[in-house]
């Protein structure tokens, strides 16, 4: 008799050259990589790729290609595990060859010309580009495309001509509620230019951290950080950093609201009487500026006045959201402010502070963006909108003439499926407002539940697929097809440096402890597959002090093992018959989920970080043992008692309930499993 472990084992080698199998069967896609581009033509050919990668640089070189060259040689090193070097050559004898018509200004433009061609045959690549922010394009292009097959490494014969849909396509990263350290940054600039995209919007003040030097009021950082901010010189660094790949850096300071780590070394700036102490919790809080003092503007000018020489980018974000107005409403001398200035009420006195902090940006030539609070009629028309709280917003702000940018349903920290951010598109259908004034969007990445260890994770690889839809044709809809190249792109962002996917055993190993330390992880990742974080459900208790480090830290959506599993249960439901291989695969899922989580209830007994698992693994086991029961009615094509489906049913829906915020993943599917048994009339 085969011991159970060693069984498993040899059922879960099998299950993993069924997988490679699937991802074989996928081989006929055109190309493999996000975004698509807009025109795509295969041509038959390929060009092999050795060990050096010979390159000419047609019309002109510059610092800037070569360094973008450089890594595009050391990703492939990382994927090849060859030695990759980078070897200047005669046209005729180069792999690759780069024509750049012309230089692009130090800063990348906001209009700059981003398209490319590619034309890939048997003896090389040619990229074309109108200047260098083009060609840097169509590098990332170029990185995701090295194939390989028994032949070694090689680049698909095809021809390209691409440009983006939409000028703005961004990233917010929050750096004022959990400090990201400049390693973060740079990490995620690295992802960014391999998607395309171009801005990083960079939140950099919140009632819990005011995160930049100000040499001026070193006390805004002395007592609003806690010692955590950037520097300048490190500021200067990552806009240099950015705009060597190609992205612009937009600094956001929120006000007037979320002000408060503003406040605590200026708290004559406000009007309550209450204390103001650096917030360690989340959500809106009644400190805020008091816009009828002229000193509020000489804090802001001052700060401004920094800033913008550290940012060159023509845009400022001011925010302007969430201000619940409750001490504007209490105080006295304000409301007497807002009648004398005949401002009808607290949103007039809004309108009234973005005007003159407008004027100021005016002063040091920034365009201002702020948050749809912030739309008025009489606000000027060359501010642009930035839309979070849903799509009339759009329609009302570009109706009215103003420029916008959507984030709307782009907000990657309520962890919702991929398909439903691919799904959501910057232009709304049937919009009643003027599509020419939609900028683009941007994927929104709040740090109220990541830290620096976890923030890659609740990023990539979802963004990838919002940067698609920012940058391919609006026509790119197959939500299948994204999701199987997005499991291309997963690994090509970890060749760039991201942490996505290796935080996941670093953690899991802090949770099971130095006395489990030997345990398989792969069968922890499995269990943590087959988890999946409830979408947009606010963790209770957490705190700017709180570790991020337990079980729904480790937990990711659209876990590409559980993900796989579902296809695999609708295709075989699908079918007209019954397919053993199908059958035989979905059986052999539902036994691995079995073993990781015996292995988790095991561990739990010893280990206390695992307690929040501890419940999820009995209801798992039970999960995949009702899924196992039913694929062997299906199977034997046996009919159920009435009896038992009830039964079943009722047991899965003990299983599917949430475990601090977790929940199990695979649960629809074994319900269809359940239900596709056929029952005793």
């Amino acid at each position: 008799m085969i011991p159970l472990n060693n069984m498993i084992r040899n059922l879960l080698g099998l299950l993993l050259v069924s997988l490679l199998c699937a991802q074989s069967a996928n081989a006929d896609a055109p190309i493999d990589i996000m975004p698509l581009p807009q025109h795509v033509t295969l041509n038959g050919f390929r060009l092999p790729v050795g060990k050096s990668l010979t390159v000419h640089y047609s019309k002109l070189s510059s610092a800037r290609l070569q360094h973008a060259t450089e890594r595009l040689a050391n990703a492939w090193q990382t994927r090849t595990s060859v030695e990759t070097k980078v070897v200047e050559s005669d046209e005729s004898k180069a792999a690759l060859v780069i024509s750049c018509d012309s230089l692009s200004p130090e800063i990348p433009a906001v209009s700059a010309d981003e398209s490319y061609s590619l034309d890939i045959n048997s003896k090389h690549a040619v990229l074309h580009a109108t200047n260098e922010i083009g060609v840097l394009r169509g590098l990332s292009t170029v990185q995701q495309l090295l194939a390989s097959d028994k032949q070694g490494w090689y680049l698909p014969g095809l021809a390209i001509t691409d440009a983006p849909r939409f000028s703005w396509r961004g990233l917010l990263i929050d750096t004022g509620r959990h400090f990201m350290p400049v390693g973060v940054i740079y990490r995620n600039l690295d992802a960014m230019a391999l998607v395309k995209l171009n801005v990083l919007h960079f939140h950099l003040t919140e009632d819990q951290g005011f995160r930049i030097e100000i040499k001026r009021h070193p006390e805004l950082t002395a007592q609003g950080s806690d010692g955590k901010f950037y520097t300048q010189q490190q500021i200067k660094d990552i806009v240099s950093y950015a705009a060597e790949r190609g992205i612009r850096v937009v600094p956001e300071l929120d006000m007037p609201s979320h002000t408060v780590s503003w406040l605590v070394s200026h708290p004559e700036l406000t009007t309550g009487s209450e204390p103001v102490i650096l917030e360690r919790r989340w959500g809106g809080f009644n400190p805020v500026f008091d816009p009828t003092n002229e000193a509020v503007y000489s804090l802001v000018n001052d700060v401004l006045d920094e800033v913008t020489t550290l940012f060159p980018d023509p845009f400022f974000h001011i925010g302007g959201d969430e201000n619940n107005g409750i001490q504007w409403t209490k105080s006295e001398s304000i409301q007497k402010f807002i009648k004398d200035h005949g401002l009808k009420n607290n949103s007039g006195l809004q309108t009234y502070f973005n005007q003159r902090v407008g004027k100021i940006l005016d002063h040091y030539n920034k365009r201002m963006i702020g948050w749809d609070e912030i739309l008025n009629p009489d606000l000027p028309h060359r501010d642009v909108i930035e839309t979070w709280r849903g799509e009339g917003d759009i329609s009302k702000a570009t109706k009215e003439g103003y420029d916008v940018i959507r984030a709307h349903n782009y907000y990657i920290d309520l962890q919702r499926k991929t398909d439903t951010h691919y799904q959501t598109d910057p232009e709304p259908e049937g919009s009643v407002g003027n599509p020419g004034h939609v900028l683009g969007g941007e994927a929104t990445m709040w740090s109220e539940f990541v830290n620096s260890q976890t923030i890659d994770s609740r990023i990539w690889p979802r963004t990838a697929a919002i940067a698609e839809r920012f940058w391919s044709s609006q026509a790119t809809k197959d939500v299948d097809d994204m999701y199987r190249r997005l499991d291309y792109i997963d690994l090509r962002l970890d060749e760039v440096g991201t942490q996505h996917k290796k935080y996941v055993r670093q953690l899991l190993e802090h949770l099971i402890g130095s006395e489990h330390s030997k345990s398989p992880l792969e069968v922890l990742e499995n269990f943590v597959d087959a988890c999946e974080p409830v979408s947009g459900l606010p963790r209770k208790g957490i705190t700017s002090y709180t570790p991020l480090n337990t079980f729904p830290d480790v937990v990711r959506v659209d876990g590409k093992i559980q993900r796989h599993f579902s296809y695999k249960v609708k295709s075989f439901l699908d079918a007209k018959t019954f397919n053993e291989a199908s059958s035989y695969s979905i059986t052999l899922y539902l036994l691995k989920w079995k073993s990781s989580a015996s292995l988790i209830l095991k561990i739990s007994n010893t280990s206390p970080a695992l307690s929040d698992a501890a419940t999820l693994a009995y209801q798992l086991n039970d999960a995949a043992a009702l899924g196992l029961e039913a694929i062997n009615y299906i199977k034997h094509d046996q009919i159920a008692s009435v009896a038992w489906k009830q039964m079943a049913l009722k047991r899965l829906k003990l299983d599917s309930e949430v475990r601090n915020n977790v929940r199990l993943a695979i649960i629809p599917s074994v319900e269809n499993l359940i239900n596709a048994v056929k029952i005793e009339k």
